[in-house]
């Protein structure tokens, strides 16, 4: 990565987003438990992604850890992961939706969107619209949603969104 941009969070994580000059790559800082877990479903992650080409789940390229100079004797550990960017396309991502499955805190505020129209959007945020994709696409989808789903229940992951960019 040799020149980034970073993006601010937007959720409650408090993750750092940096995106790869091409903005093919994201990098994400994420806690020394979540590394952990990422390192312990290696194995069953790489086997997933093999069987399952048309998986939705994120494609993790590496982790990391970097260890920050000046920090005394406990000097201060960033851990975190690079992915492919779903949203690296050549067409503009006019809205961008991270969906959960829930409704509880999952509307983006609307004077947020008002001044912000590039902010992602929730699940509330929908407001009862769909996304035509066809018969085929929308089988696909679905048995990679089902096959993800039941990779993630046998990790014992329960927090995954799924996010859905749409283009005008």
């Amino acid at each position: 990565l040799s020149s980034v941009s970073e993006l601010e969070s937007e959720g409650k994580s408090g993750s750092f987003f940096y995106f790869s000059s091409d903005s093919r790559y994201l990098l994400k800082t994420i806690t020394r438990g979540e590394a952990a877990f990422v390192r312990a479903i290696l194995p069953d992650y790489v086997a997933h992604l093999e069987a399952c080409p048309d998986s939705l789940c994120p494609r993790f390229t590496s982790l990391h850890q970097l260890r920050l100079p000046g920090q005394g004797a406990s000097k201060r550990k960033v851990d975190f992961v690079v992915m492919t960017n779903v949203f690296a396309t050549e067409r503009r991502i006019h809205e961008r939706y991270d969906l959960k499955g829930s409704s509880v805190g999952r509307r983006t505020d609307a004077a947020v969107l008002a001044s912000q129209p590039d902010r992602t959007r929730k699940d509330l945020d929908l407001g009862g619209r769909t996304f035509p994709v066809g018969r085929e696409r929308r089988a696909r989808i679905l048995r990679a949603l089902d096959a993800d789903l039941e990779f993630l229940a046998s990790v014992g992951c329960m927090d995954y969104s799924l996010l859905v960019g749409a283009h005008r």
